[in-house]
């Protein structure tokens, strides 16, 4: 698979399964608009690492790394954002 493609596609599973677990961290009703931003977002950020050169190979560990580093950088510009936001109205 072409590296970009597979850092976005493990960055948004990366972005799943982030998002789920915050889930079932709050309970509650499940929210596909609170889902949605953090699967883009960590998607973005796997296609951006996915760019930059960081491969996902046939090393599982390799391809933990790109799903948690995208899913951690989903987070972080996903609250920059939300400041921003609130910064603005």
């Amino acid at each position: 698979m072409v590296d970009w493609l597979s850092g976005a596609f493990t960055g948004l599973v990366g972005g799943v399964v982030f998002g789920l677990s915050g889930y079932l961290k709050n309970g509650g009703e499940f929210d596909v608009k609170k889902l949605l931003p953090t699967v883009a977002l960590s998607g973005l950020a796997g296609l951006t690492l996915g760019l930059a050169g960081l491969q996902v190979s046939d090393d599982s560990l390799g391809a933990a790394t790109v799903g948690l580093t995208s899913a951690g950088l989903g987070v972080i510009l996903q609250n920059v954002l939300k400041r921003l936001e609130r910064l603005l109205t």
